[in-house]
């Protein structure tokens, strides 16, 4: 009797091991080693030329910081999708003027937000709140649902300045405080005309420069941060779109659509004197912290490289392709940094 008992209790120890193991390996719809989930490696990696500081950009959907002749996956994760097998996009990295933060954004279906994380990729935190009610992909949902673009941070690192269709078809100017954890709008300027595209802070903080739609073209402006009025500074015959402030306040770079390509150029703050300063199809140009050269995204055998261009005493040089065949994700923009 014993014995059988012994027998007994044998085999099914064997049977619950067995049952363990099925359930266990298993492919479920949760499971996140199963085939719908994304292929995460933080040690992913790109190497090329050497850059003082740190430059931050977007490539496959992901946060990517470029230091020497390095560039590394940064360690900030999507999340889930609200849509299953999908993996929402993280894009336009900004790092705060003390180095201690990063704004992005985070990219789902038919919306995205604005978020924070620390620079060491911890303690990921959602400013605005723009999915909306109802069944993803319905409808309903796709007119509920807003979008967040292109945050800039202020100077004092109090404010940040993005771009949202709330209230408004088209994408308008806004202001995040930091210290109210509110937003409000800064201008109408692109409302039923197409919008507004990526701004950059003027290096006092009194004002942005901002490309914006009129007439069917876009054109940079610069906007009082105050009481949102707005000047426009270039008069481009296809159009002109991502400004960016030079630190010492006296230049503006930004990108002239010629045709269906573009190019990259500089002019003095005040709109005059522009000057070519490199003739490949060009994006999201970022000065250095030293204000002595341009970074920008450069379209070569149909994939976006990170290039860099020297600017001093008035005169663009020596252009430099950075990386190889590194594909960037071309609305990711830059961000530089020391």
């Amino acid at each position: 009797m014993k014995t059988r008992l012994i027998a007994f209790a044998v085999i099914f120890i064997v049977a619950l091991i067995g049952i363990f193991f099925i359930l266990s390996t298993a492919p479920t719809k949760d499971n996140p080693t199963s085939s719908n989930s994304p292929n995460i490696n933080v040690g992913e990696k790109l190497t090329g030329e050497s850059l003082e500081g740190q430059l931050l950009f977007s490539r496959g959907g992901f946060l990517w910081a470029w230091r020497g002749d390095t560039g590394m996956r940064m360690a900030v994760e999507p999340g889930d999708s609200i849509i299953a097998g999908k993996r929402p996009l993280l894009l336009q990295a900004a790092l705060s003027p003390n180095g201690s933060t990063i704004a992005y954004i985070r990219q789902d279906e038919s919306y995205s937000d604005l978020w924070l994380v620390n620079a060491d990729g911890k303690n990921s935190r959602r400013l605005t709140n723009n999915r909306g009610p109802g069944v993803p992909r319905s409808q309903g949902f796709s007119t509920d649902s807003l979008w967040a673009f292109n945050p800039v941070w202020s100077p004092d690192g109090n404010m940040i300045a993005y771009l949202t269709d709330r209230g408004t078809d088209d994408v308008t100017l806004w202001l995040w405080s930091l210290k109210n954890s509110n937003a409000a709008r800064v201008t109408m300027l692109g409302a039923g005309q197409g919008g507004v595209g990526r701004p950059s802070w003027s290096p006092d903080g009194t004002r942005l420069a901002i490309a914006a739609y009129e007439n069917g073209k876009s054109q940079i402006f610069r906007v009082n941060v105050q009481n949102g009025q707005n000047l426009q500074i270039t008069e481009t015959e296809n159009g002109a779109y991502d400004p960016a402030w030079s630190p010492n306040t006296q230049y503006i770079a930004y990108v002239v659509r010629k045709s269906n390509l573009s190019e990259l150029w500089v002019m003095n703050a005040d709109g005059t004197k522009p000057l070519l300063a490199a003739s490949i199809p060009a994006r999201s140009p970022a000065w250095s912290p030293k204000g002595d050269k341009i970074a920008f995204l450069g379209l070569k055998d149909g994939v976006f490289e990170l290039y860099t261009v020297d600017f001093t005493g008035g005169v663009a040089s020596n252009l430099k392709q950075i990386t190889k065949s590194a594909s960037l994700d071309s609305n990711g923009g830059l961000s530089w940094s020391k």
